[in-house]
């Protein structure tokens, strides 16, 4: 629901949920829970996987250890016709340098779009009654030097995901005869999962605080999809001008054959811009 660009630090943001309402509650120092649901429809189109926007409620509870390094939680959430779900994440600080840390969500049956040959678009959502419970997870190492430097790698599993043989097949239904091009083109690129694939690796190095007054950041990321070797290259440069003014550049690249897990919609990009805060 939310589409960002950079981490969400700037550019663009689509909000669906318009009405919100957030209860917080501490039981102590160290354990909190967390209540956030949506009191009415925002009456939106569908927008992903052929789905209208659908008013959900989910309640969070963390622990977190007095020294604020270790924490974990768990979240159960639920849409006004969707089947419920839950989660769970947590961070465990190994030394001063280095953590893992994972992220998990469990919910029965699926919701996306699969090549199917019995509907006009060449998509069908053929899962949503599956009795299978579907996992996507994430698994994370981070290394935080010294001088703020952040280094990351994570393996991303969605259970989900297309396997190989989807992959292929998408691309093939956009060319079937009969198949209606707009509704196919538009199950193609919103299929309702993050990723159309089941296993990536992820990489990350930040680099903050370089140049004069600490004002320049670098950072470089690298997702790798496992089943087909399709990757994307994807560098930000960001620059405080003044303490109102940032300016960046975003850019990325895809390299894979045509029509792969990274490469189904665009080869590269590039973008530059900046943002005013007063």
């Amino acid at each position: 629901e939310v589409l960002l660009v950079d981490n969400g630090r700037k550019a663009l943001t689509v909000v669906r949920g318009k009405y919100l309402v957030r209860v917080n509650l501490s039981l102590g120092q160290n354990l909190s829970s967390v209540l956030l649901f949506e009191t009415q429809s925002n009456d939106d189109l569908p927008f992903n996987a052929q789905q209208p926007f659908e008013q959900k409620a989910a309640i969070k509870t963390e622990y977190v250890e007095d020294s604020g390094e270790n924490y974990g939680g768990i979240v159960l959430g639920k849409g006004v016709n969707s089947k419920p779900w839950l989660g769970e994440y947590g961070t465990w600080q190994l030394n001063e340098t280095l953590s893992i840390y994972a992220d998990a969500s469990h919910q029965q049956g699926s919701l996306a779009l699969y090549p199917s040959n019995l509907s006009p678009s060449g998509f069908l959502a053929s899962k949503p009654n599956d009795k299978k419970i579907y996992t996507h997870a994430v698994v994370g190492l981070r290394y935080a030097f010294a001088n703020s430097q952040d280094l990351r790698l994570e393996y991303i599993y969605d259970d989900a995901g297309y396997n190989k043989d989807q992959i292929k097949r998408s691309a093939e239904q956009l060319h079937l005869p009969g198949v209606n091009p707009f509704h196919a083109t538009a199950a193609y690129a919103f299929s309702g999962l993050d990723f159309v694939g089941k296993n990536y690796v992820y990489l990350s190095l930040r680099v903050p605080n370089l140049g004069k007054n600490d004002a320049l950041t670098l950072t470089g990321r690298y997702l790798y999809g496992v089943s087909d070797s399709s990757g994307n290259v994807i560098g930000s440069i960001d620059y405080a001008a003044s303490e109102s003014l940032m300016v960046f550049v975003f850019g990325i690249w895809a390299h894979g054959l045509d029509d792969q897990e990274l490469t189904r919609f665009i080869r590269g990009s590039l973008l530059v811009g900046s943002q005013y805060s007063y």
